[in-house]
C-alpha cells in the first residue's frame, strides 16, 4: 500500500519485520534473550492465571494490576523500539 514493496520476493523480506519479537530482539540486541523474556513472560502470566483461580478479591486485584503494569512496560518498550527503527530508516 505505501510503495516499499515492488515484487514478491521483497514481500517475503518485507512482511513481519514489526512483530513484537522483532522489535524486542532489536531492543535487547539479541534474539536468545528476547526468546527467553518471552518465554518468561509466559511463566509469569501462566502463574498468575492458577493464583487468580482460588485467589481472594485483594490477591485477584494486585495480579492484574500486575498484569496491566506489565502489558503497558510491553507497549513501551514496542512504541520505543518502533520509532527507533523509523529514526534508522530516515538516516
Amino acid at each position: 500500500v505505501k510503495g516499499k514493496v515492488r515484487s514478491f520476493s521483497e514481500l517475503l523480506s518485507f512482511v513481519g519485520k514489526d512483530h513484537f519479537h522483532h522489535r524486542l530482539a532489536s531492543q535487547m540486541g539479541n534474539k536468545k534473550l528476547a526468546v527467553v523474556f518471552i518465554f518468561f513472560l509466559n511463566i509469569v502470566f501462566g502463574l498468575g492465571t492458577i493464583a487468580l483461580r482460588n485467589a481472594d478479591f485483594v490477591v485477584a486485584f494486585v495480579l492484574i494490576i500486575q498484569t496491566v503494569v506489565i502489558f503497558v512496560l510491553i507497549t513501551l518498550l514496542e512504541m520505543g523500539s518502533k520509532k527507533r527503527n523509523r529514526r534508522a530508516g530516515d538516516k
